[in-house]
């Protein structure tokens, strides 16, 4: 399932801000190559309009030139950064000179901008799946299309929640997942007693926020063929009476009885969709690179790697995402020599296979806690990007 420092995709939304601007730790004026540069741009191309963003502030993350208020662009890349109009100079000089014409847009005039956020510790697919599901959080969720969820503040409150959306969906066959319950908050872990209060006969599991623990309905535990010989698994828990509970704690429990509902929620036709939502959740809360620290986890590394490269990895994507392969599962599907492979290239600061179209370069890590990124080995995608996108995140001050 997930590992235990991992937290959802949208409760990591606050994670690093991101090296992402290439001219954020550019010198602070325009030396003579990147000058000529541009000449050789301009002159190749001179019909490839610049753009000057001008901005309340522009946080550059560089100590040595933190702030600006006006950055160049063309083609999508950064070309200067000034902290006023004349530092641009030398740049607007030369594009003049090439033809190239100049405009200046004000979109952020009021506004501070920052470089976009990193989300140092995701899991996208099963991410993906979690936040699409009905909401039981205690905490309000960013929803990409409208307005948030508010959270449900107490047990009553959430059996509330869970019996409105079930009568405002009829029955289909298909088990109903929740997601976001809040063990730690509410107090206590659910069960099929208090489940089958609140949803009859209808097949419910509540997915906990932590997405460590299920808790199942009797109808969902009968449809998924649990029986007191699963009791066996870890985290499958019997109540005093030797039968299954409804309660599956733990992430080995926790998958065991999810995995038929998952695998239904891969299908071709759900898949899109599911992404789609995290990579415009994504994009409205200004991240715009996130990470995977268990490729395979769920649908397969090959499986998996197609995903990443559809749905993150196009150049059309708001949102990236940078991949770290299961050991485990790349050893079930590829065999142990090619987990052997893959340590070689991570001590060689190659850790991304050629195979799955990942990139070499100079290397970074995640750690295993939220919320940190220190240097040593994933990824180039991490150091300032060399060909110096513009990917930013705009907020009110």
């Amino acid at each position: 399932m997930v590992d235990d420092a991992c937290m959802p995709f949208a409760h990591c939304s606050a994670a690093l801000i991101g090296f992402v601007f290439s001219a954020f730790l550019s010198s602070p004026a325009p030396s003579p190559a990147p000058f000529s540069a541009l000449s050789a741009v301009a002159a190749s191309a001179p019909d490839a309009p610049i753009t000057i963003f001008t901005a309340k502030k522009f946080v550059t993350m560089d100590p040595g030139w933190p702030e600006a208020t006006a950055v160049a662009v063309q083609n999508g890349r950064i070309l200067s950064v000034g902290r006023t109009m004349d530092d641009l100079a030398p740049w607007l000089d030369a594009a003049k000179k090439n033809g190239t014409s100049v405009t200046m847009d004000a979109t952020f005039k009021d506004h501070v901008v920052v470089p976009g956020f990193v989300e140092a510790h995701g899991h996208p697919l099963i991410g993906a799946i979690a936040l699409t599901r009905p909401c039981l959080s205690h905490f309000p969720q960013p929803n990409p299309y409208g307005a948030e969820f508010p959270g449900v503040k107490d047990l009553d409150a959430c059996g509330k929640a869970i019996a409105a959306y079930l009568a405002a969906n009829p029955d289909n066959g298909k088990p109903v997942i929740f997601w976001g319950y809040d063990v730690a908050v509410m107090g206590q872990h659910l069960d099929a007693a208090w489940l089958d209060k609140v949803t009859g006969a209808r097949a419910v599991y509540v997915w906990d926020a932590s997405e460590h623990f299920v808790y199942a309905s009797t109808a969902a535990m009968k449809a998924r063929g649990v029986t007191k010989a699963n009791g066996s698994i870890n985290g499958v828990l019997l109540g005093a009476d030797g039968e299954p509970n409804g309660q599956f704690l733990g992430a080995t429990a926790a998958a065991w009885v999810l995995a038929p509902a998952m695998q239904a929620l891969l299908a071709p036709t759900e898949v899109p969709g599911i992404m789609k939502y995290l990579v415009d959740l994504g994009w409205k809360n200004g991240i715009t690179t996130t990470s995977d620290m268990a490729l395979g986890m769920i649908a397969g590394v090959e499986a998996e790697s197609r995903l990443t490269k559809q749905f993150f990895n196009s150049p059309l994507a708001p949102l990236r995402c940078v991949s770290i392969t299961a050991a485990d599962v790349a050893e079930r599907e590829k065999g142990v020599g090619f987990v052997q492979r893959l340590r070689v290239r991570r001590t060689r600061c190659e850790i991304r296979s050629r195979e799955f179209g990942w990139v070499d370069g100079t290397c970074r890590t995640f750690s295993r806690r939220p919320f940190t990124l220190r240097r040593s080995a994933v990824c180039e995608e991490f150091a300032p990007s060399p060909r110096g996108e513009c990917r930013v995140a705009c907020v009110h001050q």
